[in-house]
């Protein structure tokens, strides 16, 4: 048995939002795939063997400030709303936001990311 890939969750469960990746498009892609969301595991883990925590970083680049603020909202009701419910045929326990919605200071004030961070809860699968 094993845990689902968290970041595979995320991607699915997010990709009618806004173009879903782990990774930056290349550059002469970049402009064309916005908005996009990135989606990677930071850590987590499970603690009992039963139940995986898994910690997510959540990356939001739109094509203005304003924009990308108002996709991180999505993402976040679509976040906070997926527990007990089946991605893909996984079902997610419970989610949890751990960082809300935040933009890190830049020199220039028109940085288009917004970040935050969320664990999701899963139990194993049988392979």
């Amino acid at each position: 048995m094993a845990f689902p890939d968290a970041e595979m969750v995320l991607l699915s469960l997010l990709d009618d939002i806004g173009y879903t990746c782990t990774a930056l498009p290349e550059d002469e892609q970049f402009e064309a795939a916005l908005p996009i969301i990135v989606c990677n595991r930071i850590g987590g883990g499970s603690s009992d063997g039963i139940t995986d925590d898994a910690l997510c970083a959540v990356l939001v680049i739109a094509k203005s400030r304003p924009e990308a603020w108002r996709i991180s909202g999505q993402v976040r009701d679509r976040i906070m709303n997926a527990g007990c419910t089946e991605v893909d045929g996984i079902l997610i326990d419970y989610t949890r936001e751990v960082q809300a919605n935040n933009q890190v200071p830049d020199i220039n004030p028109e940085n288009r990311f917004v970040d935050s961070n969320y664990t999701l809860s899963f139990r194993q699968m049988r392979e």
